[in-house]
């Protein structure tokens, strides 16, 4: 059974932005509620702003799925930015991954 995991969704209309809290158990285990959550706003017109907080983990499903969300929106045309504020140990991961400057260089071709 899946472990607590949070998502929050505010939106700016003074900033033109939506703003996306991803946090606790960001795993497969919760991928398709994530994985639907996204996909809402996929198409949204809106800046999106991603922000990774307080992951008890984070695994490859959630990585793919920030990638493949980066990219569609990038492909359409849309602004999306993805901040990670989470634990040295699994943001080194990441970092030695690849995963985020990965994710930077989709951003910066909007």
């Amino acid at each position: 059974m899946a472990e607590d995991f949070n998502i929050s969704i505010e939106k700016s209309e003074k900033e033109g932005a939506i703003y996306i809290t991803l946090s606790g158990n960001l795993t497969i285990d919760n991928a398709l509620s994530i994985h639907e959550t996204l996909s809402d706003k996929i198409v949204a017109d809106e800046t999106i702003n991603i922000s990774i907080e307080d992951a008890n983990d984070i695994d490859l499903s959630i990585v793919q799925m920030l990638v493949g969300f980066t990219d569609t929106r990038n492909k359409l045309d849309k602004t999306t930015h993805t901040t990670f504020n989470i634990s040295e140990d699994i943001l080194e991961l990441m970092e030695k991954s690849g995963v985020i400057k990965l994710i930077s260089l989709l951003e910066k071709t909007n």
